[in-house]
């Protein structure tokens, strides 16, 4: 009987084609050393999901889910100080908007690209031999090599069993120009600049 809660999850039920949780969202920054210590949290959002999220580039982005990434970093970079912030995202905060935002905060970030994007374009407009992300990284020079442990896992309901063993990650970077997006909203005067990253 609480009101205001919003969706978080959708299940196949026992006696239901579909059974739908309800609650809220919370969105956490934790401050922690590079030495992975805790420090506290500067920022933390709660927030009951809406029936259904406009996902359509004609939507603004203040009006989208997503822009709490944006809110998060603005209020989490008045705390920096003498401190080096390095805002770390999942894949969600792959977008132009937060990109954006980021770069004019002179705000250091670190996200997991989710899209493969068109790079280093002279133009909004289509043209040929275009570079994409994924290219420009594989064809990157390594820088080096480390090993991390991946712990085995039993299968579960979205996951495969998976036996422990040491993995070889490989670490490559480039510079580029992220170009803007011809389908952003605020793009429609052309007015979006290309982001040095």
């Amino acid at each position: 009987k609480t009101k205001g809660l919003g969706g978080i999850s959708k299940t196949k039920g026992r006696n239901v084609a579909e059974l739908h949780s309800k609650g809220l969202v919370m969105h956490t920054c934790l401050a922690t050393t590079t030495e992975g210590l805790p420090i506290g949290l500067l920022d933390q959002g709660i927030f009951a999901r809406k029936a259904k999220e406009e996902r359509c580039a004609s939507t603004p982005v203040e009006e989208k889910e997503i822009y709490r990434w944006i809110e998060s970093l603005r209020r989490t970079e008045q705390y920096k100080g003498q401190a080096k912030l390095v805002t770390v995202c999942d894949r969600e905060a792959d977008f132009y908007d937060f990109l954006q935002a980021a770069d004019d905060m002179n705000a250091s970030f670190l996200v997991r690209a989710k899209v493969n994007r068109s790079i280093n374009k002279k133009s909004r407009y289509a043209e040929k031999d275009v570079v994409k992300l994924w290219e420009l990284m594989e064809n990157s020079p390594s820088s080096g090599t480390f090993e991390v442990e991946v712990p085995s896992r039993r299968s579960g309901k979205r996951c495969a069993e998976r036996e422990g063993r040491i993995a070889e990650l490989e670490v490559k970077y480039a510079s580029f120009e992220l170009s803007a997006p011809v389908n952003n909203i605020r793009n429609r005067s052309g007015a979006l600049p290309n982001i040095p990253m």
